[in-house]
């Protein structure tokens, strides 16, 4: 079941076209790894989703399905001077028993009194993450969320999306640089550089990746 649908969305910003003639949907449960080189268009993707910079075309999103996005640059919020605790209940209504709830799914408990700016990468993009679930965001945009990590934590993140697919019913939106991974984690993907070369089922064609890249590019597939 289709959940958010993008119909001929074109970005301009400052004369320059961003994006042009994009149209992809994204099911219920469903895990969209979007990917393509830098200036290709993937942020701005996300932001055009979220209704923070103009676009033209359609973006239909189903009733009832709140989005939640983790950008790539955490720095407006890494240095909150507030523990992880107070980080839940600043940001969301949730009760303690479920603020309790979600950080011992996230494994965050031994940190509810560390301050959010001492965190490491990978736990701050936890704790979003987890901000996310408790204002009940069934679609997660998530923008290069393993770009500071090491292969341990990406592990880990992978590990977790997958269980909050199936504990919870999010469904994800995920950009990355990591061509590698597509096989292993996600059900479709996008591959974007201004216009859209390809929007299916996990399908890692060297020619598509090639025209993609505008360059040769080695493909090694690795499993999480």
């Amino acid at each position: 079941m289709s959940i958010l649908e993008v119909k001929n969305l074109s970005v301009i910003l400052g004369n320059k076209e961003i994006l042009k003639d994009i149209s992809f949907s994204l099911n219920e449960g469903e895990i969209l790894l979007v990917i393509g080189p830098n200036g290709g268009g993937k942020t701005t993707l996300l932001k055009a989703i979220l209704n923070i910079i103009p676009y033209s075309g359609k973006i239909y999103i189903k009733q009832g399905y709140k989005l939640g996005y983790v950008p790539q640059n955490l720095e407006n919020v890494s240095n909150l001077p507030i523990c992880v605790f107070e980080m839940f209940k600043f940001f969301t209504n949730a009760s303690s028993k479920k603020v309790e709830e979600i950080m011992e799914f996230f494994k965050l408990r031994e940190y509810k009194d560390e301050l959010f700016k001492n965190l490491s990468g990978g736990l701050k993009q936890k704790v979003l993450i987890s901000i996310s679930i408790l204002k009940d965001s069934k679609i997660l945009l998530l923008d290069e969320p393993t770009n500071n990590l090491d292969v341990s934590a990406q592990n880990e993140f992978y590990r977790l999306i997958k269980e909050l697919r199936e504990k919870y019913g999010v469904s994800f939106i995920i950009v990355s640089h990591d061509i590698g991974i597509v096989n292993s984690t996600a059900d479709k993907i996008l591959c974007l550089n201004k216009v859209m070369y390809y929007h299916g089922i996990v399908k890692v064609d060297e020619e598509i990746i090639r025209k993609l890249y505008q360059s040769e590019v080695k493909i090694i597939l690795h499993d999480h």
